[in-house]
């Protein structure tokens, strides 16, 4: 991070706390106070956010609107403790110290996604832009208990925006300079029948430039995206008793080119290498990117009945095809090229009965069942004869079936007026099968000593997995006063274990991955001062057995997946808003996590035990007491400022500042030099004159709008360089937006 950047970001914000001052003394009439925000996949039912004894942040679509905000990644890079990593594989998400693999695309996610309350367990879910979302909850620490499997570290959910009764209908258009794009949303919504409301919504985004300049083209920059997205929702209340919401959402992404750049294999620190370009022909001709088709249907059903119960009903089916194309070196020219194709198809059913909340005890029981398929065809090619081998076809088919059921209850017991237990309990089975064939053609004859042996080879590995799991939950809360409690939590989370997927040196007995367990105790404060302030903060500890993870190892580099043991986190997380006057509020959220392996036989030699001869071929190395790969200090500080310039016209400003401090992005070597990623200051900002009713706003929003270049993950090729993964750099567009 420079200090230039460190200057300007401060000047920002103090521009910020000085329109503050300008805001608060204004005296138009105050707006409307803005509707308590509530949560409701927390605890299966609707509750403001103060009441729930979880970490958690909360976002409302309008917000990510206004700051640019339109999938995942740019969600995560605003979310203290949470943290996105990409590889040419997958991508995953971090929370707390804890992710899945990016390695192996057949692992559940440590942090999992849920859409309208279905399960997303594939981390290609993960990828394509997001719209039209009435919130996002960000859970921290397991949610075995109601949400169940593969929640180990966290959860985020995203809930869409309902139909209305009243006819309403709104556009955003926003022309991007430095992508030379556009990204456009619309929707509309209203009764179409005296018991039936309807809304659609559509998002276009398309790119003619990346934040990477690619030599090999001329400069041409590097990814490119093209998508569009659709989703009809349809809402049917024939009495005051029963409602349903049927949901139908299908999405057609396309990304040209990668993030990632070679450099050398050097001593010399990753800032003083990466630059904003990369030079990397297209492998074999072929254009890399991902090319990715999901969609789901989700139905939501609720009867309420005998004086307070609901019966709840949840059946969804979602699916996706994908296919990915990288060339492993990211060189020019590119010998060795991998594609990945994915098929995927799931269907679930909840079915689960809350009781009145108007006594002292109040609980929510259910059943859950989903059933997936997931096959992938990976294929990588080397077409010229390099340091890495001769040239060689490797083919690998993956199959998949999983079947998963669970059933669960938690009850609240309110003790005194002031004083509450809730205890919480889940039972899951899993089972899964998994098929894994691989041949590998030589296309010439092999160097002396090379193994395996010159020809075809082929290779089969088979595996059942079958778990039975017990997560628990229990939470003390006491209310100090009706808007400060403090409380006390304890809970378990589990991830189903796991098989190789695109593994090519695996054996039959490495074929399987144990499940993770992990336990959490978490001690906090929710507490809300009037009209003005609110403050959170929780402190946990973390502990996760039979850790999945994954490496480049060898060379040349294999992929490998492995139980690392046992690791544990521990940290102090805080959110505070402020309302200092009607037209400003800030907020100011943050993180700290330190993070080490407790038990870790075998892992890959860091740089520095390399260098005293430590060997992977001699059974690596102990990890014990070796830190995890993460920022101790995350922060994210914003204000929404609202400037009344006439009784029809209002000026708004929101600026943003997130910091992460430096942190090894190497997982396995922990290189000093190219593994390490300093301290970064990133400084986003929304700019923007309409109405006060919001009919109408035009406004300026950049994101990264000092252009700090960070990495988010590297990988080394032996012979070849190192492999950085680039996050986006500056990106400023011009939004017009209109609602009826």
């Amino acid at each position: 991070m420079s200090r230039n950047s460190m200057r300007v970001g401060s000047i920002g914000v103090g521009f910020a706390l000085s329109l503050v001052t300008v805001a608060g003394a204004q005296s138009k009439p105050a707006p409307e106070k803005v509707d308590e925000q509530v949560v409701v996949t927390a605890t299966k039912r609707k509750e403001s956010v103060q009441d729930v004894p979880i970490s958690m942040n909360v976002f409302r679509g309008a917000a990510l609107r206004d700051a640019g905000v339109t999938d995942v990644k740019e969600l995560t890079a605003s979310v203290p403790g949470v943290g996105f990593a990409q590889s040419a594989t997958i991508p995953v998400i971090s929370m707390r110290g804890f992710a899945g693999s990016p390695s192996n695309p057949a692992y559940d996610p440590a942090v999992t996604l849920y859409w309208d309350g279905i399960y997303a367990g594939r981390a290609r879910q993960l990828q394509t832009p997001f719209f039209d979302i009435a919130r996002v909850e960000v859970l921290r620490g397991p949610q075995g208990a109601l949400l169940g499997k593969n929640t180990a570290a966290g959860a985020i959910s995203f809930v869409t925006a309902e139909p209305t009764q009243e006819l309403s209908a709104g556009l955003d258009t926003m022309y991007l300079f430095d992508r030379e794009g556009v990204d456009v949303f619309g929707f509309v919504s209203g009764e179409i029948a005296p018991t039936l409301t309807a809304r659609l919504a559509l998002k276009y985004n398309h790119t003619n430039e990346g934040w990477l300049k690619n030599k090999s083209f001329g400069g041409r920059g590097d990814p490119r995206f093209d998508s569009i997205a659709g989703r009809f929702t349809l809402a049917w209340e024939p009495s005051e008793n029963f409602r349903s919401i049927f949901r139908y959402e299908r999405t057609d992404f396309e990304q040209l080119g990668w993030n990632k750049a070679r450099l050398p294999s050097t001593v010399i620190p990753l800032e003083d290498q990466v630059d904003w370009v990369r030079d990397v022909a297209n492998p074999q001709g072929q254009q890399e990117g991902v090319w990715l088709k999901p969609w789901q249907a989700v139905n939501e059903a609720t009867w309420e009945f005998g004086g307070g119960y609901s019966l709840v009903s949840v059946t969804g089916y979602s699916a996706y095809k994908a296919e990915s194309y990288s060339g492993a070196g990211a060189m020019n020219p590119e010998p060795l090229g991998s594609r990945l194709i994915e098929d995927f198809d799931q269907f679930s059913q909840e079915l689960r009965v809350l009781s009145p909340t108007d006594g002292r005890f109040n609980w929510v029981a259910g059943l859950y069942y989903d059933t997936s398929n997931y096959d992938t065809d990976y294929t990588v090619r080397s077409i010229a004869d390099t340091a890495l081998s001769d040239p060689y076809t490797v083919l690998a088919l993956f199959r998949q079936d999983g079947d998963t059921l669970s059933a669960y209850a938690t009850g609240t017991f309110d003790i005194t007026e002031a004083f509450s237990a809730t205890v919480g309990l889940r039972w899951t089975h899993t089972e899964k099968h998994a098929d894994y064939g691989q041949t590998v053609n030589y296309e010439v004859g092999i160097d002396p000593g090379i193994t395996p042996a010159p020809g075809v080879i082929n290779r089969v590995m088979t595996g059942d997995i079958s778990t039975y799991r017990v997560d628990p939950s229990i939470s003390l809360e006491y209310k100090i006063t009706p808007d400060i409690m403090v409380y006390a939590a304890y809970s378990r989370g589990s991830k189903s274990g796991a098989f190789q997927n695109v593994n090519r040196t695996a054996v039959q007995a490495q074929f399987k991955l144990e499940p993770e367990a992990s336990e959490n105790y978490e001690v906090g404060l929710r507490s809300q001062w009037g009209d003005w302030l609110t403050a959170n903060i929780s402190i946990f500890q973390l502990t996760v057995d039979n850790l999945q993870t994954g490496q480049f190892v060898g060379a040349p580099p294999v992929l490998l997946n492995v139980n690392a043991g046992r690791a544990r986190t521990k940290g102090i997380e805080w959110t505070l808003n402020a309302r200092p006057s009607d037209y400003v509020t800030i907020n100011f959220n943050g993180s700290y996590t330190t993070g080490k392996y407790l038990e870790y036989m075998g892992a890959p030699c860091t740089y520095y035990e390399a260098l005293a001869g430590c060997t992977s071929a001699a059974g690596g190395a102990n990890a014990a007491g070796r830190p995890l790969t993460l920022p101790k200090w995350t922060f994210s500080l914003s204000a929404n400022v609202r400037v009344p310039l006439s009784d029809n016209l209002e000026l708004t400003f929101i600026p943003e500042v997130t910091y992460r401090s430096s942190a090894s992005i190497d997982a396995g070597g922990f290189n000093p030099f190219w593994g390490f990623q300093d301290a970064t200051l990133k400084t986003n900002v929304r700019l923007g004159i309409g109405s006060p009713n919001d009919t109408w706003e035009l406004a300026l929003v950049g994101r990264n709008i000092f252009n700090e270049l960070t990495v988010n993950s590297v990988y080394q090729y032996p012979g070849v360089g190192i492999v950085p993964h680039i996050d986006e750099g500056r990106n400023i567009g011009l939004q017009l937006s209109l609602r009826y």
